[in-house]
């Protein structure tokens, strides 16, 4: 009786845990997504994503995917980009910005 049932607790517990530490996990790279792509954009375009509409969908094996992005607004990033094509090259100290894309749950 008490033995079951507090094995079937622990079972529960478990399940629990771990369930939440997968949808922290999710929500930490979805949040991650708009950064990163706001540093690439902002290295390789000077554009900087300011907000927009970021859509993830799970397979069936349980992987995260984008699959839509919409109603993206970018701006001139503020820090000019490092040795642009046609620039000489030099080193550049890296970039000492915060950029401005706020992640919304």
């Amino acid at each position: 009786g008490n033995d079951q049932e507090a094995l079937h607790q622990i079972m529960t517990n478990h399940f629990e845990r771990f369930r939440y530490l997968d949808c922290v996990s999710d929500r930490a790279r979805i949040s991650a997504l708009p950064v990163l792509v706001s540093e690439r954009l902002s290295y390789q375009c000077g554009l900087e994503l300011v907000s927009g509409d970021f859509e993830f969908e799970r397979d069936c094996k349980g992987q995260l995917w984008l699959t839509d992005a919409k109603d993206l607004f970018f701006i001139h990033a503020s820090v000019p980009r490092p040795n642009a094509p046609g620039e000489p090259a030099g080193e550049q100290p890296p970039p000492l910005k915060m950029f401005r894309y706020l992640s919304e749950e």
